[in-house]
């Protein structure tokens, strides 16, 4: 089965800013060499406006 599209759930609230940043290199890689889609859902701003070529920002 081919995926199109991840979807990454990154938990990161126990984690500092340096962690944040390791997180972000790991996943940037996978998803770049994979040549795909990624929607990240974040739920602290770092992480997802450090992977994106957009963002898109919901709150509430």
């Amino acid at each position: 089965m081919l995926i199109n599209i991840y979807l990454v759930d990154v938990q990161v609230a126990y984690l500092d800013s340096e962690q944040h940043i390791i997180v972000g290199s790991l996943i940037t890689p996978f998803i770049t060499h994979a040549t795909k889609v990624a929607i990240i859902v974040g739920h602290h701003i770092i992480i997802p406006e450090y992977l994106a070529d957009y963002a898109i920002i919901f709150e509430g």
